[in-house]
């Protein structure tokens, strides 16, 4: 297993866990595009999150999925989480530039669709972050912190109650196509 992470101390952090759990993971300190030059169709998982919610732009999402298509064997899956528009709402320049300030950058199903574009990735598997994590936590484990709840449910964004705010943070699953 690898595991990629920019920041000196999380990383520390990670091999430091690692080794005690007496877990084979190699601890890669750089940027997840830098790490894996050269590797290509050889993971049959990617797990990116908290990632993209510190996206600026669809470019850098289209990154991943280019990324995800060159580095997962066929059948593979890449599995991330982002803020996404709900049906019927269209963000404007200040909800998502607010929401980049607050670690929430927002992408819309179109965005999204046209990111992944021509090239063999299909949705398999989108959840609410919420509404899976508190079902999957063990007990007490929901809400992991204080502030969890509210910012994947688009709190920090936007001062209205969960139920109506006009964007969530989802788990996707995209699978890479061909069967291994």
């Amino acid at each position: 297993m690898d595991a990629v992470e920019m920041t000196p101390k999380f990383a520390d952090i990670i091999r430091a866990e690692a080794e005690r759990e007496s877990l084979c993971v190699r601890v890669i300190q750089s940027d997840v595009f830098t790490a894996v030059e050269g590797v290509r169709e050889e993971y049959q998982l990617m797990v990116l999150a908290q990632v993209v919610s510190d996206f600026r732009t669809t470019q850098e999402l289209r990154g991943v999925f280019e990324l995800a298509a060159d580095c997962l064997a066929p059948g593979g899956q890449l599995l991330f989480n982002t803020f996404l528009a709900r049906p019927g709402y269209t963000p404007d320049n200040t909800a998502r530039e607010l929401g980049q300030q607050c670690n929430t950058m927002i992408f819309t199903r179109d965005e999204l669709t046209s990111a992944a574009g021509l090239l063999p990735l299909a949705l398999v598997g989108d959840d609410s972050v919420y509404e899976y994590e508190q079902a999957h936590l063990p007990d007490g484990a929901w809400p992991p912190t204080s502030w969890y709840a509210g910012w994947v449910s688009g709190l920090d964004v936007f001062d209205v109650e969960r139920e109506t705010c006009p964007i969530e943070m989802r788990w996707l699953v995209y699978q890479k196509a061909g069967t291994g």
